[in-house]
């Protein structure tokens, strides 16, 4: 059971998103926000929803911003809103009688989760979250365009995002001191290929318990790789699953 979702913000906005379940009676969720310059049907998250459907899980993902008619734009967008529009996403799953609803960030979505409203989760899980102080030393992906008067990261295709998600997450709060406050479940998995694994170790040794860290060794931070997805999918399932019940 497949349903578009169309969700006014209250800033004039619309949230689009696909909740998949398998049964009116399922009454869990996972929540998938995708990382930065993408939408809800990549890979990760396409294939994520089908798995936990699957397992017995109702699944929400949505676009933090899109071509749809008053959708957000990525140069228009922050951490900060990336947030709110979270704990939209959350409230109206609440309304709709979903009581365990676990959120999963990925990437640049992982700050972003971190700022959601905690009372209103079960479990938080973080797919190769991004450091909050990325941008405070020097990005050879990311520079500033004089000509458009944004910033553009260049990852091979070029993606433009505005001044103010810049300084936002250039000036991030320390995470650490964020992660200490929260109380809800919370898994960090990691790619051992990529370049966040200091980071995320640092993130998990000053998370409160329950906790949990996987490291994926043959993960890129996309999680592409053959065979990786399903160790992904498994690990989060297996946590979700635990304080489900």
């Amino acid at each position: 059971m497949e349903k578009a979702l169309k969700i006014r913000t209250e800033d004039g906005h619309y949230i689009y998103g696909t909740l998949t379940s398998p049964s009116l009676k399922v009454k869990k969720v996972i929540l998938i926000v995708h990382g930065f310059s993408g939408h809800q049907d990549e890979h990760p998250y396409y294939n994520g929803a089908k798995y936990f459907v699957k397992h017995g899980f109702a699944t929400c993902r949505f676009d933090l911003y899109t071509w749809k008619t008053k959708g957000r734009k990525l140069d228009e967008t922050t951490i900060k809103i990336h947030a709110q529009d979270t704990n939209k996403v959350v409230e109206y799953l609440r309304k709709r009688g979903y009581k365990k609803i676990f959120v999963v960030g990925h990437s640049l979505s992982g700050l972003s989760t971190l700022l959601v409203n905690t009372k209103r989760i079960k479990g938080i899980i973080l797919w190769d979250p991004s450091s909050d102080n990325l941008l405070r030393k020097k990005n050879k992906w990311i520079k500033y365009n004089k000509k458009i008067n944004n910033y553009i990261f260049d990852g091979g295709i070029r993606f433009i995002f505005g001044k103010k998600m810049y300084h936002e997450w250039k000036n991030f709060p320390d995470i650490i001191h964020i992660i200490k406050k929260i109380t809800k479940p919370l898994l960090i998995i990691t790619a051992g290929k990529g370049i966040l694994k200091k980071r995320c170790k640092q993130y998990y040794a000053n998370a409160n318990q329950p906790k949990k860290f996987v490291l994926i060794k043959r993960a890129g931070h996309i999680f592409s790789e053959e065979g990786v997805e399903e160790e992904l999918f498994k690990e989060t399932l297996e946590w979700c699953k635990k304080f489900s019940k």
